[in-house]
């Protein structure tokens, strides 16, 4: 079973923390390219610059392929995004936000979330969804500015006893016009016109 979807180029990155398996998926045959079962519990796995990179629950983000440990020492990796050359990675339980660039060391460009799932960048914004605060934060990456750009959402923290501790995954897409964002209470995807929100597109 996925728990998270990333679809890039002709493919579709899943992965599922309950069958412990990250796949890529050709998107037109619905094939099955790659099934990875190497990992620790992965939360969530998308394409970073043609390298398949996962989450793993409570300990860090790796290279799927491989196992290198691309970032450590989170309490809980969850949210993913890239663009191409840097990788932003969400720590659930901490509420910070990492970018691990190409060539140098991680740093901590937000912080202050409240239980951040799913990441979407568009341009030099960072979107960040807080599930336990039914809502979108936007930040700027270059002043840190940041606001709640959708809110009221239901969410929600649909958890079992002997599951992952975020239940399941509040994802975040971002196109030219609109946001769109998947609840996991009633199964319903979001989507919200952007009104100007996003400079230079």
């Amino acid at each position: 079973t996925a728990n998270t979807f990333d679809a890039s180029g002709d493919t579709t990155i899943t992965s599922g923390w309950f069958s412990n398996a990250v796949q890529v998926v050709d998107r037109d045959s619905g094939a099955v390219l790659e099934d990875i079962r190497t990992l620790a519990t992965p939360v969530n796995a998308i394409d970073h610059g043609g390298q398949v990179v996962a989450a793993q629950a409570g300990s860090s983000v790796v290279d799927a392929r491989t196992g290198e440990v691309i970032l450590d020492g989170l309490a809980y990796p969850l949210g993913l995004v890239s663009d191409g050359s840097t990788l932003y990675v969400g720590d659930w339980a901490t509420g910070q936000s990492w970018a691990q660039p190409a060539d140098g060391p991680a740093t901590v460009v937000a912080d202050g979330f409240v239980t951040p799932e799913g990441l979407a960048l568009r341009g030099d914004l960072l979107f960040v969804v807080e599930e336990a605060l039914d809502r979108v934060v936007v930040v700027d990456l270059g002043t840190g500015e940041r606001s709640a750009v959708v809110e009221d959402l239901a969410l929600g923290a649909r958890v079992l006893p002997t599951a992952v501790p975020h239940g399941n995954f509040n994802g975040i897409a971002v196109d030219h016009r609109r946001v769109y964002v998947s609840s996991d209470v009633d199964n319903t995807v979001y989507l919200f016109k952007r009104r100007g929100l996003l400079r230079g597109t």
